[in-house]
């Protein structure tokens, strides 16, 4: 995998904004690893309907993931205080699986279910 840092937050916040773009309405797996139930899954096989990085507060941040269940329903995880990023590459360039990693909640997983082309990973210092 190729790392992403955490802040500074227009960073990741931008290439947050550009993922979203590119890849709404494409299909994602979501799941988490928690000490009861590792890898347990979120949402299988829904669309991507964005990923956006916010502030809380002036101390804190969030990722939200949100996902369309059908046309008319939408969900929402949260994953508060992130502290890392990274983004894994199959070896065509193609990103395919987000890790999520945060100070407080578990760790977050979103699988790709594409073969388009994606963004590459970036840094954020």
């Amino acid at each position: 995998m190729v790392p992403a840092r955490l802040p500074p937050q227009y960073c990741c916040r931008a290439y947050f904004d550009h993922f979203s773009r590119k890849f709404h309405g494409e299909r994602v797996t979501v799941t988490i690893d928690t000490p009861e139930a590792e890898g347990r899954a979120l949402l299988r096989d829904v669309k991507l309907f964005g990923i956006v990085l916010q502030s809380v507060d002036d101390r804190s941040t969030e990722i939200d993931l949100s996902a369309s269940l059908s046309p008319d329903a939408m969900m929402t995880h949260v994953i508060r205080n992130p502290i890392q990023v990274d983004v894994r590459q199959v070896t065509n360039g193609h990103d395919d699986r987000l890790v999520i990693r945060s100070a407080t909640d578990p760790t977050t997983f979103i699988d790709f279910d594409f073969a388009s082309a994606g963004p590459r990973s970036v840094r954020c210092r």
